[in-house]
């Protein structure tokens, strides 16, 4: 997920509309105002319910015919099986050539089938996360409203039988970021960060948070701290190299452009790279 919203970074007209519906909010310290532009998404359906039964697919043109014959296939093995625990692996099997194809809201009816039909954990927790998937992905505040209140049901069960796992706190705190009450994501972030120095996606997190609420400094704080952490997180170092190219800091920014452009061979980051370089030099 961080790879495809690595891109996502990339191809914007502006990095500080990135990743997540978040309103405009001001918050008396830290991250003081939070402003960032709804994210688009390339699903294309539109599915009113979250029910497993497919009855409107008006989104698989775009899916190649001998993977739609699967799908097709699949759903019907899965309609017949539905009573017994063979439908499980239908539900599966689908959910995972849905996410090929990059159909999350398909994804996450069928993920969330099996964690209410064959609820333990691993089937909990892999609902969560594709509801997280999707929720980055949300077209409009109403998809992301409500892809935000899943994450916070099925990672907020789990959180609760395992309140160490701070990888699961990180993500529902994001899902409050873009709700109407942001300050208590923005609280969890830094409770996480507050339990566990080096924990990277809550970093990353408090770094987007202070570059769209203008905090230059405090941004280049978080994505340093992730790097002296994992000097292979290439989001961070680019989005360090950007924000040190914003605040005047060249030199900087062009070494820290440079490591990305030898680390990377994404075209789309090496054309976005290669520009920003182009501008300083």
């Amino acid at each position: 997920m961080l790879r495809t919203r690595y891109i996502l970074v990339l191809v914007g007209i502006a990095i500080s509309t990135i990743l997540y519906l978040f309103p405009k909010v001001v918050v008396d310290n830290k991250e003081e105002q939070v402003d960032v532009a709804q994210q688009e998404t390339t699903e294309e359906e539109d599915h009113s319910d979250h029910e497993a039964e497919d009855n409107s697919f008006n989104h698989t043109s775009s899916i190649p015919p001998p993977t739609l014959e699967k799908i097709n296939n699949l759903r019907e093995l899965f309609k017949i099986n539905i009573s017994n625990e063979k439908s499980a692996t239908f539900a599966d099997s689908l959910a995972s050539i849905f996410y090929s194809a990059g159909k999350l809201d398909s994804v996450v009816k069928y993920r969330q089938w099996l964690a209410d039909n064959f609820p333990n954990e691993e089937n909990i927790e892999i609902a969560g996360l594709a509801y997280y998937e999707a929720f980055g992905y949300a077209i409009n505040d109403e998809k992301a409203k409500l892809y935000g209140d899943k994450v916070q049901k099925y990672l907020g069960d789990l959180f609760e039988k395992h309140p160490d796992r701070l990888d699961l706190k990180s993500k529902i705190a994001m899902t409050y970021i873009s709700s109407q009450n942001p300050m208590q994501g923005i609280m969890m972030l830094r409770e996480v960060v507050s339990a566990d120095p080096e924990n990277e996606e809550a970093l990353y997190n408090l770094g987007l948070l202070s570059r769209q609420s203008g905090q230059m400094e405090k941004a280049v704080e978080r994505f340093e701290k992730i790097l002296s952490i994992n000097p292979n997180h290439i989001q961070a170092r680019f989005l360090l190299g950007v924000t040190f190219k914003e605040m005047g800091r060249n030199k900087e920014a062009r070494e820290q452009l440079e490591i990305v452009k030898r680390t990377d061979d994404d075209p789309t980051v090496l054309a976005t790279v290669n520009s920003y370089l182009e501008e300083i030099k």
